[in-house]
C-alpha cells in the first residue's frame, strides 16, 4: 500500500527538473510542459543523412570515433528533424 501511496504522491506532484549526465537538465517551462524521459527508456537513434553518402549512418552519441569516420562536415550546414517532439505525450 505504501508504494501504491508514493506513486500516487510522484503523480501529484511531478520533478520540476530532471538531469541526464551528458543532455543536462530540463526544467518544465510555458514551451516544455511534460518533462522528458530517461534516454535509456526511450532509445533515441540518430540518422545521419550527407550528400556524400547514398544511405544514411547511424550515429551512436557514445561513439565519437563513428562520427568522425562518417560524412559529417562540422563547416557546412547541419538540419535537424525531431520527430515527434511536440507531438501527444503518451
Amino acid at each position: 500500500a505504501s508504494l501504491i501511496f508514493l506513486n500516487y504522491l510522484g503523480w501529484l506532484f511531478p520533478k520540476p527538473e530532471v538531469c541526464f549526465n551528458k543532455y543536462g537538465c530540463f526544467k518544465k517551462t510555458r514551451v516544455l510542459a511534460k518533462l522528458p524521459q530517461d534516454p535509456s527508456v526511450i532509445l533515441t537513434k540518430f540518422h545521419l543523412f550527407t550528400r556524400g553518402s547514398s544511405q544514411s549512418t547511424l550515429i551512436d552519441d557514445n561513439n565519437q570515433a563513428k562520427l568522425r569516420a562518417s560524412n559529417f562536415k562540422i563547416a557546412k550546414r547541419t538540419i535537424f528533424v525531431i520527430h515527434g517532439f511536440l507531438g501527444k505525450y503518451l
